[in-house]
Formats: C-alpha cells, structure tokens, sequence
C-alpha cells in the first residue's frame, strides 16, 4: 500500500494546504495529515481543533485521515509505514530548508 504523510502545523488549514492534501489523496492509497505539536509554540488554534477543522474540510477525500504527532516525522513515516512524506513549498526559502532534509 502506498502511504504518504503531509506534515505541518496546520494554523490554521488553508486553501494551499488543502490542495496538497488533494493531490497527494489522488496519488497515494493513504494519506496522513499530520498536526504536528511544537510545545515551544503557541498557536492561533488548539491541536484538537486543528485535527478537527481539518477532518471537517477533508471529508470528502476517504483516504485522508488526521492526526497529531509529537517528535521527529521520520517516526511517523515509520510508525504509519509510510515512504513518502508530503509538503508543499511557497518559496525559494522554503526550497532552500527543505532540499537539505530531502537529501538526508
């Protein structure tokens, strides 16, 4: 089964966010959305909103599924059985932090 996961804060979910989801909905067998909890944060909305908010407006995908996670993402990937982890980039910034962790 193929099973990517698309980690993030989430806060809040927005249209971008939702439209990563999609397309990794329409690629992948399953698809984790992953509420990732930075304790050094605070947020606009509580994590269980979050999941919540987001379970509301992804309804309609049946292969997503959502939930939170504390710790290092490989662990997901890993604990899920997924290979594939899933974000979306609004920048060359965003470029420049990711392609190091993508190497890894």
């Amino acid at each position: 089964m193929s099973v990517a996961v698309c980690p993030g804060s989430y806060d809040p979910f927005t249209l971008g966010h939702r439209f990563v989801v999609e397309r990794a909905a329409q690629r992948f067998e399953r698809v984790v959305v992953a509420v990732v909890v930075n304790p050094n944060k605070q947020g606009m909305f509580g994590v269980e909103e979050r999941i919540s908010l987001i379970e509301d407006d992804c309804a309609g995908l049946p292969n997503v599924t959502v939930r939170s996670w504390t710790g290092l993402v490989v662990d997901l990937l890993l604990e899920e059985g997924a290979d594939t982890m899933v974000k979306g980039l609004r920048s060359e910034t965003d470029f420049a932090y990711e392609m190091p962790m993508a190497q890894m």
